[in-house]
């Protein structure tokens, strides 16, 4: 889907070019207006007539009746230096025009500011008369202002041709889609204002990207472009005046309000072609995405095979600390069946490893003997180590539930509002996905629920060891309760790997050393 997107960006482009048909009508145009003012005027020696402007930047869109052409005619200076003066500009102009209508009497023409507008009925067709001078720039009239002004049109179109080889070819038809939304919402921005406010927004581009992002990050700043002023970035003239209209409501202000609307529907259009990207990564191919659900499933068995497998192992280990516990604290022995049995269950590799690397002499902190004190202080810190690891665990489970409801929830959309597949294998691969991602959304909901209640639990047991210790001297019986209570909310509780253990160890010590100094 969102691969189809870019294609509808690039069809859009492309229907915007420029046809065969159009290209020679205008080619023809240009050439008989240009062989009727050469049979009347003498033109530079040894630069011909030049097409420029939108054409020659081919920014210029094919709805050509409603652009134009422009064609700068380059007047051999010598010649005609008596047209650069104030009354030269409308001299020349009115020249120009005079041999227009006679080679051309049927077509409608009019002196405009700086050209002789011709009027056919494909298109406009601009005629500019022009000095060229040495240092490379060219003049054109301003009849209203009565001067010739600096202009280098060439230039201008070098730099658009060099910002769209950077960008992969994509900058020429963005500025000719933009122009298409600027013809559909009555031209509020002259052509030449819009190309200079995209050039001196990608400019400084280094590379491609999707037309549906730079669609959007354009119109969102195309209010703040046309709030401020915009220039030639050739000659350095402002481009934006005509704006300022001094009506009630603006140019100005209308382009902006139409940009504003152009910026929340490109937004809203971008969001759903991120939405298409996310889309095309779900809807795999049938066979890819059947495989992919086969596997999951596959290891999702494996991971409850191992999960009840664990909590066995779980609880026998659990045996062995609750009365090694005991052993350790109270001074109960343990008898030689006991013992024979849990290095039974331990088997060889566990046997061996305590034989290499045995507990550590201090791995409880109390100090006191053997006794009633010496049990709460080892229920206390085991109490506290888990209930940390606890609240770690937890805040995972609640961050991975997180995603995969969310997996969940994608995936299930997308099935129902994706038509039904001619494969079956494709919907079946989907339901499997939707089924996976809602198991272990429910087990780590579970996990998460489950260990804030574990939590809790082991935490007052804690507090009601600090009670004690704090109030009374203490016995057996008064600790051997908390410490059935204690054993269990971790037989309740969920299996924690060594790993686990190692990986926060340093961390939970430190906190329970600085809860010992308090």
């Amino acid at each position: 889907m969102a691969t189809e997107i870019e294609k509808a960006f690039e069809e859009f482009a492309s229907n915007l070019e420029i046809t065969d048909k159009q290209e020679s009508l205008v080619s023809d145009r240009r050439e008989n207006v240009e062989k009727a003012l050469k049979e009347e005027l003498i033109l530079h020696g040894s630069e011909e007539p030049k097409v420029t402007g939108s054409w020659d930047r081919n920014t210029l869109t094919r709805y050509l009746s409603e652009g134009d052409v422009d064609v700068m005619v380059i007047l051999h200076y010598g010649e005609n230096k008596g047209w650069d003066n104030a009354e030269g500009t409308i001299k020349a102009l009115d020249r120009f025009k005079s041999i227009l209508d006679e080679a051309y009497p049927d077509t409608d023409k009019r002196r405009d500011v700086n050209c002789i507008s011709m009027q056919f009925s494909e298109f406009r067709l601009d005629v500019v008369p022009a000095f060229r001078y040495k240092e490379g720039y060219y003049k054109i009239p301003d009849s209203v202002r009565k001067l010739w002004v600096k202009t280098n049109p060439f230039q201008f179109a070098e730099k658009i041709t060099e910002v769209n080889k950077t960008m992969g070819e994509t900058f020429v038809p963005l500025i000719k889609m933009v122009k298409g939304w600027n013809r559909e919402v009555g031209w509020p921005i002259r052509s030449f204002h819009l190309e200079c406010m995209m050039y001196h927004r990608y400019s400084t581009y280094t590379q491609r990207y999707s037309y549906s992002s730079m669609v959007k990050v354009f119109f969102e700043n195309l209010a703040s472009y046309l709030s401020n002023p915009c220039y030639d970035p050739i000659m350095g003239d402002r481009v934006d005046t005509y704006l300022d209209n001094y009506a009630t409501k603006t140019k100005r202000t209308i382009a902006i309000e139409k940009a504003k609307k152009a910026a929340a529907a490109a937004k809203e259009a971008y969001e759903d072609h991120i939405l298409a990207l996310i889309l095309d990564l779900i809807n795999l191919p049938s066979f890819l995405a059947f495989s992919g659900a086969l596997v999951g499933l596959t290891l999702l068995s494996i991971a409850y095979y191992l999960r009840l497998r664990f909590e066995d192992q779980f609880h026998s280990a659990e045996t062995m600390r609750r009365q090694s516990v005991f052993t350790e604290a109270l001074g109960w022995p343990l008898s030689t069946v006991q013992y024979s049995e849990w290095q039974r269950k331990a088997g060889k590799r566990i046997r061996a490893k305590l034989k290499t690397t045995p507990r550590e002499s201090d791995f409880y902190e109390t100090q006191q003997p053997v006794g009633a004190d010496r049990l709460a202080e080892m229920t206390a810190e085991s109490a506290f180590y888990t209930r940390q690891l606890y609240l770690i665990l937890r805040w995972w489970a609640w961050a991975l539930f997180v995603v995969a409801g969310a997996v969940f929830i994608l995936v299930t959309l997308t099935t129902l509002v994706s038509p039904l597949p001619d494969n079956v294998r494709l919907l079946v691969a989907k339901a499997l996905y939707s089924f996976i991602t809602l198991v272990l959304s429910a087990n780590l909901l579970g996990w998460a629920l489950k260990l804030g209640r574990l939590a809790s639990t082991i935490q007052e047991v804690e507090e009601s060891l600090e009670r004690l210790k704090n109030t009374s001297t203490l016995d057996v019986p008064q600790v051997m309760r908390l410490v059935s209570e204690y054993n269990c909310q971790v037989v309740d509780g969920i299996p924690i790997h060594s790993w686990l253990f190692l990986r926060w160890h340093d961390e939970i010590r430190d906190l329970w050393e600085n809860r010992l100094r308090q």
